[in-house]
């Protein structure tokens, strides 16, 4: 029996250390999805995101976002 469906998390030591387990780890789900749909460039929903993380709520994962859009790392359109 396979008590864990989904893949596991992962989040990078020195992304971390730079912002914060929360962003290190939202960096990692967005990399694992781009590298999964095979894109250099892609843009998703909230409601994508919320699928990906559902440990965070809605405005949570809204904080984490903004935060790591603060940095430059990405666009974000609301």
């Amino acid at each position: 029996m396979n008590d864990l469906p989904e893949q596991p998390l992962f989040v990078s030591p020195s992304l971390a250390s730079k912002y914060g387990v929360d962003g290190a780890l939202l960096l990692g789900l967005i990399e694992q999805y781009r590298l999964l749909v095979k894109e250099d460039e892609l843009t998703l929903s909230l409601s994508a995101l919320l699928a990906r993380c559902p440990f965070w709520t809605d405005s949570q994962l809204m904080e984490h976002l903004y935060a790591l859009a603060a940095e430059s790392l990405f666009g974000l359109q609301v």
